[in-house]
């Protein structure tokens, strides 16, 4: 199946593919820039600033960082397990998903960012 016969809210599946291609065709130029994109998106967010919101607002918060973050994690988990995102030259990228997936539960020991359905 290629991505062009992939429904529309299923295209997140060929991103790793994509990205992949990329990675091999233009990997000092592209790569680096990404996988710093990529850190951005799962950075958690800041604690006192979420303490300051009324209990609806830091919902909505949670509710819109975990529905960005989602499909976030599952491309990195998945480049990483390609190899696309490294932690050093002789390393997997298993340790870069897992520190950020750690980051993330720190902040919030309730582990809502860990349901991934």
């Amino acid at each position: 199946m290629t991505c062009r016969q992939l429904p529309a809210l299923d295209t997140h599946t060929c991103a790793p593919q994509i990205i992949s291609a990329l990675h091999r065709r233009f990997p000092t130029n592209f790569t680096p820039a990404l996988i710093t994109a990529l850190a951005s998106v799962l950075v958690p967010s800041n604690k006192a600033a979420l303490a300051a919101m009324a209990p609806e607002q830091r919902e909505k918060e949670d509710t819109a960082r975990v529905a960005r973050q989602r499909p976030v994690i599952r491309v990195c988990a998945e480049l990483a397990l390609v190899g696309v995102i490294r932690d050093a030259p002789s390393r997997s990228g298993g340790e870069w998903i897992m520190k950020a997936l750690r980051d993330l539960v720190r902040l919030f020991p309730d582990a809502t960012v860990l349901y991934m359905a």
